[in-house]
């Protein structure tokens, strides 16, 4: 991606994400919120509700911990791995500045226990962030196309399913989880770009 592109995209990226914080702080609870409140409430069965309490887990805090640490031991390129943790810190703590300055209260009606504030949804934002960083050094390294091609589907998915699943459980308004994927896709093309300057010093 050239450079100019891809600051016209963070540009872009950036104007959504103010416009969204915007409506949020003048309105509270938006329309697209509700509807997608209605819209869970009515398609929430037992399966869907173990379902979707398994794939919030695979962004969890201590998940992602371990998982990282997994991939330190396995991972064979050397100079890349060392981001994985530089990433996922970095990404947690930039969550944890905003819910602090924004500090929206989550809904009401959680089907799992939440604390901490709503906005923008640290799920989204690490899944983007982190299975995000995931998908750039398999499409750098894994050299058989069609396994990679498989593991970017599995990991594109898992990311649009872990945001979903902050929505299905109550724990998150859609707008929290729009407000994650844009900011984590921000910091995603920000933090790989800074990291291939790192790597040419």
């Amino acid at each position: 991606m050239k450079l100019k592109k891809r600051y016209f995209i963070i540009a872009i990226l950036i104007i959504i994400f103010i416009v969204l914080l915007m409506l949020v702080l003048s309105r509270g609870v938006l329309n697209i919120d509700k509807k997608a409140i209605d819209f869970v409430a009515s398609i929430r069965t037992p399966f869907l509700t173990t379902f979707f309490k398994l794939i919030t887990k695979l962004c969890n805090a201590t998940f992602l911990v371990i998982l990282t640490a997994i991939l330190l031991v396995f991972w064979k390129d050397k100079k890349e791995k060392i981001f994985i943790p530089i990433n996922l810190g970095a990404i947690a703590l930039l969550n944890f500045i905003l819910k602090i300055v924004i500090r929206r209260n989550r809904p009401t009606d959680m089907l799992i226990k939440q604390g901490g504030y709503a906005f923008p949804s640290g799920h989204a934002m690490l899944s983007v962030a982190f299975y995000g960083f995931l998908c750039y050094l398999i499409y750098r390294q894994v050299k058989n196309k069609i396994l990679r091609i498989v593991l970017l589907i599995i990991m594109s998915l898992l990311i649009l399913l872990i945001g979903f699943s902050r929505i299905y459980l109550g724990v998150h308004y859609l707008s929290d989880v729009l407000a994650g994927y844009l900011l984590g896709l921000i910091y995603l093309i920000v933090f790989i770009e800074a990291k291939e300057k790192m790597k040419n010093v």
